[in-house]
């Protein structure tokens, strides 16, 4: 994966530590225990900047939008055809 120092910046403190550790060829245990944190916690911060990174380097397609949910009764209520008060 090609990361530009411009784009790493933009990211937290720790997802930077963590993305650039990973870059290096470091395995989530090894960071873990590197930055005193949990596995777990190493995935997580490698997931977010990769969509953050993700996300900032690539374009929407033209002509689509993200979906807003409108606001609906929960499914129990629905069923029964009651109406929104």
């Amino acid at each position: 994966m090609d990361v530009s120092a411009a784009a790493l910046n933009q990211l937290p403190q720790r997802q930077r530590q963590v993305v650039r550790m990973h870059l290096a060829g470091a395995q989530p245990a090894e960071i873990a225990i590197e930055l005193s944190m949990a596995k777990a916690t190493v995935r997580v911060h490698l997931h977010r900047a990769m969509k953050t990174l993700q996300t900032n380097t690539t374009p929407a397609p033209p002509g689509r939008r993200r979906s807003r949910r409108t606001p609906s009764l929960c499914g129990r209520h629905a069923q029964r055809g009651e109406t929104k008060r």
